[in-house]
């Protein structure tokens, strides 16, 4: 145990001297290139001074360009995975809150929702963004209990609402002309009787 800990002294002391040596290095390669070009002409200083400009603004310009484009790159590879994982979640979304309306062969059955609930889930933390999780969360948790047939407030279908809206903005729709209950309206008769309580 003691071999160990004098090996960790050892190789920290030698990782100390090492960047020790480097500022030193660069202290003195600094002052050798201020001394001499403070002592060269105006007119090759101002070149000097053009010419690292350039080349900075170039590898800057290049560096960013290559961030911005993996950046774009990435978004673009959630978003393929994201639009599968919501266009199921609005599937069985509309499947379950308009099942009343289907003929019974059309009905989803309770497991099958189960199912799909459990597997959104899984991949909403995997692909999610922090806004839709949190929300999906609080719409869960605004959920009826098993011995409630409904939420006497219809606060659960404003929650409900708001995770849609993030989805959308999540997918990058901006949902600037959308106001509570524009969503709901398009499958929900008597929205405008919830409005205001919520």
């Amino acid at each position: 145990m003691s071999t160990q800990n004098e090996d960790k002294k050892i190789t920290l002391v030698i990782g100390w001297l090492i960047l020790i040596l480097i500022a030193v290095g660069i202290f003195w390669v600094g002052r050798w290139f201020f001394i001499y070009f403070a002592s060269i002409q105006k007119e090759v200083q101002a070149s000097i001074i053009a010419a690292v400009a350039t080349i900075l603004v170039s590898v800057f310009s290049v560096m960013t360009g290559k961030y911005l484009e993996k950046k774009r790159s990435v978004e673009q590879d959630l978003r393929e995975r994201k639009i599968p994982l919501y266009l199921h979640f609005f599937e069985f979304t509309m499947n379950y809150l308009l099942k009343d309306r289907l003929s019974n062969e059309h009905k989803p059955r309770e497991e099958d929702l189960v199912k799909d609930l459990i597997q959104f889930t899984t991949n909403l933390m995997i692909w999610g963004s922090d806004e839709v999780i949190l929300q999906w969360g609080r719409y869960r948790s605004s959920l009826p209990s098993p011995d409630q047939s409904t939420n006497p407030n219809g606060t659960n279908i404003f929650e409900l609402e708001k995770l849609l809206m993030l989805i959308r903005k999540d997918l990058g729709h901006k949902n600037k002309n959308l106001a509570p209950g524009d969503l709901l309206e398009l499958f929900v008769n008597d929205i405008d009787s919830y409005k205001g309580k919520h």
